[in-house]
């Protein structure tokens, strides 16, 4: 019931994404909210690969950040700010000197907590379909599980064995992969 609440609240928040080319090779990602939140900004290629990650450290309600592409590869790249226990996406098509941007697409996002190697996972799996969890090191694969179709996810998992690296968690859904990343 806490976690409908929760969510029912940030579905009914007043907020505002815009991304847009300030540049010919740069995007201004603008964020406003009425409430303030920690906010994560993820910035994918189509590899999946993290190419800018940043955490805000205290409750924000404005968020501006401008992404640079004129050293980026060219190609396909995901933008995902995340707040509360959601998501706005958007994808981009970066080509020489010129950004296009898709539709911003509103997602809710699973909850990760890592405390004492123990890593808890919650997420609200709409689409009822299987949901993964894989684990990788320097964009090397090490280690995944499935962890159901239902449509509330909660797991406990030991990630104690992991030492002294940064590691990427990925929790890929049927619609997009959702990065978390933790140091050990």
């Amino acid at each position: 019931m806490a976690f409908f609440i929760v969510a029912t609240g940030f579905a009914t928040e007043t907020l505002s994404l815009d991304v847009f080319a300030v540049e010919a090779e740069k995007v201004l990602v603008d964020f406003r909210s009425k409430t303030p939140t920690l906010l994560e900004l993820t910035l994918q290629n189509s590899d999946g690969e993290i190419v800018y990650y940043s955490k805000s450290e205290t409750l924000l309600s404005k968020y501006k950040e401008v992404l640079d592409f004129t050293e980026m590869e060219k190609g396909m790249y995901t933008i995902c700010m995340n707040y509360g226990n959601c998501s706005v996406n958007c994808e981009l098509f970066v080509s020489k000197n010129n950004i296009k941007i898709g539709p911003l697409v509103q997602l809710y996002e699973p909850y990760f907590c890592l405390e004492n190697g123990i890593l808890n996972v919650s997420f609200l799996n709409v689409t009822q379909k299987n949901v993964y969890l894989n684990i990788y090191q320097n964009d090397k694969y090490l280690t995944g599980n499935c962890l159901g179709k239902d449509m509330a996810l909660q797991k406990r998992l030991d990630i104690s064995n992991l030492k002294g690296e940064r590691y990427q968690l990925v929790l890929t859904d049927w619609f997009i992969d959702h990065p978390f990343v933790v140091q050990m």
